[in-house]
């Protein structure tokens, strides 16, 4: 099956689509950095100290073959990569994950070689051990946002469902269990960025750029606000990726335009662009690591020899400066269109 044209790269206004045509959404998501409490140590009061990219896809067009991953990759709390660890659950690509219950992930959604669009899910236990298949709640869809708000909880929200382009959220409790749908506010959209910010006493979120280059953020109590039109010297981007780092700020980059990144504010503001550091790509992923710290990686970055995904990694400090390029470890597979993220205190 091919699910990747070379000159399907740069077009990146093809939302929407209904074929079964991977269009390199990567998805970076949730609160990964969890922001410090009161001192009391509890799960929802502690920073996650490591985090995780499952699954994801792979094209080759010399030999116009598609690979689907169930395999994941942990970041240690210094922001290594990890070898593959095998795969458990269904093979899957362009669905989303966040941290949810202050030291586990949730990952759901997104396409199979065989079901596409679906909408089962993976938990994540706080040692990083990826779960069996969930049996699907909600709509199915890819190229969706996740989240974490509120203090342990999460949502997934907008994306590419069979009828186009959605506005739907699904709310994710304390203890991993997806909710059925809820009406959707904000634009219908897909291929969207989204970090929490503001700490974990504010617990708060943004979703911003994507299809509608618009903002919506989302309150404690999971509300997404209406849309927000992004400020002057914000330019609009998609298929980038994002995630939290310092105490209470975030970070939007890469994806298309000139892969540029947003500081996003502890109040959720929108930064004007940052040039890219590093490697162009698109439909790669981001998550926090070392409680206050985060990492992009992987993606499709159209290298030349018709193997378009790249396992690179860029580190991001506690003051939201993007490092450059880290070749991918030995035992790590280049891949695109993968989800992340952070997981144990």
């Amino acid at each position: 099956m091919k699910d990747l044209y070379l000159d399907n790269f740069y077009k990146l206004d093809l939302y929407g689509k209904n074929s079964k045509k991977l269009y390199n959404r990567g998805k970076s998501f949730g609160y990964q950095i969890l922001g410090f409490g009161s001192g009391v140590a509890t799960a929802a009061a502690l920073p996650t100290q490591k985090g995780i990219f499952p699954f994801g896809y792979s094209f080759d067009q010399p030999s116009d073959t598609s690979t689907y991953y169930g395999t994941s990759n942990i970041v240690n709390d210094s922001g290594v990569m990890q070898s593959d660890t095998a795969a458990v659950g269904t093979a899957k690509a362009q669905g989303a994950g966040a941290t949810y219950g202050g030291d586990k992930g949730i990952h759901a959604f997104g396409g199979s070689d065989s079901v596409y669009p679906l909408s089962a899910s993976n938990l994540i236990s706080n040692l990083g051990v990826v779960a069996s298949d969930v049996t699907g709640v909600g709509t199915a869809r890819l190229e969706l946002s996740a989240v974490s708000y509120g203090s342990g909880t999460a949502l997934f929200a907008f994306g590419t469902a069979s009828g186009g382009t959605t506005n739907v959220k699904n709310l994710v409790s304390d203890a991993g269990v997806i909710a059925t749908d809820a009406s959707g506010v904000g634009t219908a959209s897909t291929s969207r960025m989204e970090c929490s910010f503001g700490g974990v006493a504010a617990g708060t979120a943004i979703i911003a750029f994507g299809s509608s280059a618009k903002i919506n953020l989302v309150s404690a109590v999971g509300v997404i606000a209406t849309d927000t039109s992004l400020p002057g010297g914000a330019s609009s981007h998609t298929q980038g990726a994002g995630c939290t780092f310092g105490d209470d700020q975030g970070i939007m980059g890469y994806g298309s335009g000139s892969g540029q990144s947003n500081i996003i504010s502890n109040t959720g503001g929108i930064g004007s662009d940052v040039s890219r550091v590093g490697l162009f790509r698109i439909s790669l992923a981001a998550c926090g690591y070392g409680g206050d710290k985060g990492i992009f990686a992987f993606g499709n970055s159209r290298d030349g020899d018709g193997a378009f995904q790249t396992a690179v990694t860029n580190l991001v400090n506690n003051s939201g400066t993007v490092a450059s390029d880290t070749s991918g470890a030995a035992g790590v597979t280049a891949k695109q269109t993968e989800q992340a993220c952070g997981f144990g205190n």
